[in-house]
């Protein structure tokens, strides 16, 4: 959808608007030390890469679809924050 050239400025700007939102909570969790400190863009393509990835193999198993879901978000976590 990014490189179709039919999407109207308020339709790109709405599509935005929630990962504004998300990229200020993860820059607050880097400078609060809860996130390792990574560059913002590299958290976001791995969320998005693991969030593409969770989604895809909750699609092909309906029946482990919240098993998928909650290991997705485990592996993310695990990978984004700091050991205690």
């Amino acid at each position: 959808m990014t490189v179709w050239g039919g999407l109207t400025k308020e339709s790109k700007h709405a599509g935005v608007a929630p990962f504004l939102e998300i990229e200020k909570m993860a820059e607050t969790a880097v400078a609060q030390h809860v996130f390792l400190d990574r560059p913002l863009e590299f958290i976001a393509a791995a969320m998005s890469a693991l969030a593409d990835t969770t989604m895809d193999f909750m699609r092909r198993d309906l029946k482990q679809a919240e098993t998928y879901r909650k290991q997705g978000f485990e592996m993310l976590w695990a990978g984004v924050t700091r050991k205690k």
